[in-house]
């Protein structure tokens, strides 16, 4: 061409529509996508903003620990943690491997904080722990689960004028869980178990309603705790996000009665190896729509009791929609409530043994 400044495709057709006219195009608004979060972009961020109103702070740990940590959180040979992927090449000995476990770094960071003269300190973690997938096509691609972890020492709440401080314990891990469970709509069951890493019976696994664990939180092992300079109580916990996160959180609007409830107590007397939760799970389904709470409020173990039991007092508010309960509409209930006790868990009122 003799055109110097027709060098490329988009000179000819410039050039063109000059020779068709500009005037010619119809005026036509450019239209763009807005952008937009992934669902599990958003389930993420909300997860943290729960933690944060619990009182975390979101911590950004390394992605990489030793076997000292693993050896340090007492993990049984046996455990798929310890088969972790090592990195060829290590900056540090003691960073090695990728981690299996969010919780090593967090406790690093506790430790960190705690030896800056932090005394209250509570630390979250979302991220990603790594797995040999050897049934993979590819098996050098790892799994990659993605977890919650947290720990925290000291107390946790405000403790100005008109709030107190309380210290961190085995309730205040399983109120975490209960917390987060609950924001998400997820039916999770807290059950006693034994963890290495956590204190001998106190401690438990979290489970879905169709039995799968996915997690756990407790105290920290003491033992552990003494090995890492923290002298007082710790609370740990780590879980999948993933059923968090495919959980739907359906809404829906229940009319709220004006008329007053009745609230009465019944302690049952069970084997040690059944657990509140089974209890107040047998009351709520036994009690009939009226039902509005179940709180375990008592624990009792003795002699006149019997080897291998113990008491468990449930205080159980029911409340009807269109009216007062009366006492011959309790009767019935409290009753059924007594046989589902007896033919599901084996338990009898205290008293009547």
């Amino acid at each position: 061409t003799r055109r110097p400044d027709v060098t490329r495709p988009a000179d000819v057709v410039e050039e063109i529509a000059r020779m068709h006219g500009f005037d010619s195009f119809a005026d036509r608004l450019r239209r763009g996508n807005n952008g937009a979060l992934k669902p599990e972009q958003l389930g993420a961020r909300r997860l943290a903003a729960v933690m944060v109103g619990a009182g975390f702070c979101e911590a950004q740990t390394l992605s990489f620990i030793g076997q000292s940590d693993l050896d340090r959180l007492r993990l049984p040979d046996s455990d798929h943690r310890r088969i972790g992927i090592t990195v060829n090449n290590p900056l540090r000995e003691e960073e090695g491997t990728m981690r299996t476990t969010l919780i090593p770094g967090l406790l690093k960071a506790l430790v960190t904080n705690v030896g800056r003269s932090t005394n209250n300190v509570a630390l979250f973690e979302t991220g990603s722990v790594f797995f040999r997938a050897p049934d993979r096509d590819d098996p050098r691609i790892p799994d990659q689960p993605n977890m919650l972890g947290f720990a925290a020492i000291g107390a946790m709440g405000s403790a100005g004028i008109n709030g107190s401080a309380r210290p961190v314990d085995i309730y205040t891990a399983t109120g975490i869980a209960d917390l987060i469970s609950g924001s998400f709509g997820l039916a999770i069951e807290i059950i006693q178990d034994q963890t290495p890493m956590l204190h001998p019976g106190r401690g438990a696994g979290i489970h879905l309603d169709n039995g799968v664990r996915i997690g756990f939180v407790g105290e920290l092992h003491p033992a552990i705790a003494r090995d890492l300079g923290l002298a007082e109580r710790v609370i740990v916990g780590e879980f999948e996000t993933a059923p968090l996160l495919a959980s739907r959180d359906d809404w829906s609007i229940v009319e709220v009665s004006e008329f007053p409830s009745a609230v009465f107590d019944l302690a049952f007397v069970v084997a040690e190896s059944v657990s509140a939760g089974s209890l107040v799970a047998t009351v709520e389904e036994s009690a009939g729509r009226e039902i509005e709470a179940v709180e375990v409020f008592d624990e009792f173990r003795g002699p006149s009791l019997g080897e291998g039991k113990k008491s468990l007092a449930v205080r159980i508010d029911l409340r009807a929609l269109d009216r007062t309960l009366t006492d011959e509409e309790l009767v019935p209930i409290r009753g059924t409530i007594v046989e589902a006790v007896a033919e599901q868990l084996g338990g009898i009122l205290r008293g009547t043994q």
